[in-house]
């Protein structure tokens, strides 16, 4: 679960709160464990909102050091609370299973929705920048309202 905040004038966003409980099975070590988990979070965190490889028109790498590559550091970083479900491995060893690149599999998509419901678009296209927020909240002004989702049987009124 994510929780951020966007400046709805500027598109920038702040990952506040971050909230993640992944099932590794027994945890062998669990301070390690948590901080897989911990890392896995920064890591997708960043590399949803930050994150990008630009190229010029002659396809020359124009952030090639990570002064110009954009990683997230810890004060970018986002509260984190992380736990583990209750669970055992038959097959694992002492009753363990994965916690590597498992971890990131559900941040960006969690930090994507977040953003798209503090703004009301969805942003497809990584990284989520501010510029690439504001684009799209400009396009749905232009666009005007939506159309009406047609209702379902059980929403229609019954006609006697």
């Amino acid at each position: 679960m994510c929780e951020v905040s966007v400046d709805l004038d500027t598109g920038k966003v702040d990952i506040e709160r971050f909230t993640d409980y992944h099932d590794c099975g027994t945890p062998i070590n669990p301070q390690a464990a948590e901080g897989q988990v911990e890392g896995a979070i920064v890591m997708g965190a960043g590399e949803t909102i930050m994150e990008g490889v630009e190229f010029d028109e002659q396809g020359q790498l124009l952030n090639p050091n990570l002064k110009a590559y954009l990683t997230m550091t810890i004060k970018d970083a986002p509260e984190i609370f992380s736990g583990f479900v209750d669970s055992y491995e038959p097959r694992g060893p002492f009753g363990a299973k994965e916690i590597g690149e498992g971890s990131t599999l559900p941040v960006l998509g969690a930090v994507a929705h977040a953003i798209a419901n503090a703004t009301g678009v969805w942003v497809k296209d990584l990284p989520i920048t501010p510029e690439k927020i504001l684009k799209a909240m400009r396009e749905k002004k232009e666009a005007g309202p939506a159309p009406e989702t047609p209702k379902t049987d059980e929403q229609r009124p019954a006609l006697v």
